[in-house]
């Protein structure tokens, strides 16, 4: 059983119409969740279990539990190598569990985008032109 917060206040992240939009700022890359990676990363959030999660969408969409969890566990891998999730240490917390899945169920991915990546990495405080603007450091 693993638990999983956000690797740092460098990672933001909000909610548009169900979608998780998360933005590394150290990378300048986002991702997209939707479906149930959302649910994933929001139950994550709430101090859930990969066991946890995984049963209770497994249930939810009578899916194989093994297969559920192994689709998690992989989910939850990639989030961690992208930086955006780290262990924590943690216990589950098992009030926290979030409201019910909605949708169907899709084995959970991300989108990545790095097409702002430098707009993302500027630093309009210390980044500036003569004039006020935001450049890029050569």
């Amino acid at each position: 059983m693993s638990v999983y917060k956000l690797a740092g206040v460098n990672i933001v992240f909000e909610v548009f119409d169900g979608e998780i939009v998360a933005v590394h700022l150290d990378s300048g890359k986002y991702y997209s969740l939707k479906d149930s990676a959302a649910y994933v990363w929001n139950a994550m959030l709430a101090n859930q279990s990969n066991l946890a999660i995984s049963q209770r969408l497994s249930s939810h969409y009578q899916l194989d539990e093994a297969l559920t969890l192994n689709q998690i566990d992989d989910f939850i891998h990639q989030l961690v190598q992208e930086g955006l999730l780290v262990a924590n240490g943690d216990s589950p917390d098992p009030t926290g569990l979030l409201e019910q899945p909605q949708g169907l169920y899709v084995a959970p991915t991300f989108a990545v985008f790095s097409d702002m990546q430098e707009i993302l990495l500027l630093d309009p405080v210390h980044d500036v032109d003569d004039a006020g603007w935001p450049i890029a450091k050569n």
